[in-house]
């Protein structure tokens, strides 16, 4: 399955291929707050590690992606890395069939998280980290009741 293009907002897209994906709900640049959920997350900011240019895209399913199944979409965008601060099992698995790991989270500015990672003090998510549920079902308060 292939995916469009995602319209960009009002930041510069990120250089070079070093980038990490942050799920949000609003973009206020690297002050953005991270997101609790991955799939469900309205926004994903694109960050480059190096430079710091951001970028933020669409997960809406009007854009022909979202609904909880960004995994190709990102893995097309050629990320290295996903922060999350909850994330399914399938998700991960799908990840990890791209070689993108999971790296666990905490709420806050993404400027701090995108710091950690390059510091290497964030913890890889495991399958075990995954919101239960998300294998089969999908309808655990997220608001769209998908089976998937």
């Amino acid at each position: 399955m292939s995916y469009p293009e995602a319209p960009r907002t009002n930041h510069a897209a990120p250089a070079g291929r070093r980038v990490v994906c942050i799920p949000i709900a609003v973009d206020h640049g690297l002050d953005s707050k991270l997101l609790p959920h991955f799939g469900s997350a309205p926004l994903f900011a694109l960050v480059d590690i190096e430079t710091r240019a951001m970028e933020t895209l669409d997960n809406s399913e009007e854009h022909g992606h979202g609904g909880c199944a960004p995994v190709d979409f990102l893995a097309a965008r050629r990320v290295e890395a996903i922060i999350v601060g909850g994330i399914g099992s399938g998700a991960i698995r799908r990840l990890a069939a791209y070689g993108i790991p999971a790296y666990k989270g905490h709420l806050g500015p993404i400027s701090r998280l995108v710091d950690e990672y390059v510091n290497g003090t964030l913890e890889p998510c495991g399958l075990s980290d995954g919101c239960a549920g998300h294998a089969q079902e999908h309808d655990h308060g997220h608001g769209h009741g998908r089976t998937h």
